[in-house]
């Protein structure tokens, strides 16, 4: 994995609990704690955004979508994205846009 230097600057209470959790033993230096914290809110921003799309759906299962639905998946889910505070470094290839997963026709 290709790795990349950056300089991170913290409060008081947060640079002490990156040096308790070293001291602790749950993670061996700084980087190690900062990459589990990235890992970590990425995967609650991942969440969210699934909570969304269910949402979303509530109720559609068990019927054909219509454009209506189509419309509130796509509001949702640009919803669920502004509430972000940062895109992701790179795209996700799991996922993809919902104009692209959903094509009215």
């Amino acid at each position: 994995m290709a790795t990349k230097t950056i300089q991170v600057t913290l409060p008081r209470g947060l640079s002490g609990y990156v040096e308790r959790t070293i001291k602790g033993g749950r993670y061996q230096d700084a980087s190690e704690v900062v990459r589990e914290a990235l890992r970590r809110m990425e995967a609650a921003e991942l969440a969210e955004e699934l909570v969304q799309f269910d949402r979303a759906f509530a109720g559609g299962y068990d019927r054909p979508e219509t454009e209506a639905d189509i419309r509130r998946v796509v509001a949702a889910v640009r919803a669920g994205r502004k509430k972000l505070s940062a895109p992701p470094a790179k795209p996700l290839k799991r996922f993809r846009r919902p104009e692209c997963l959903f094509t009215p026709g």
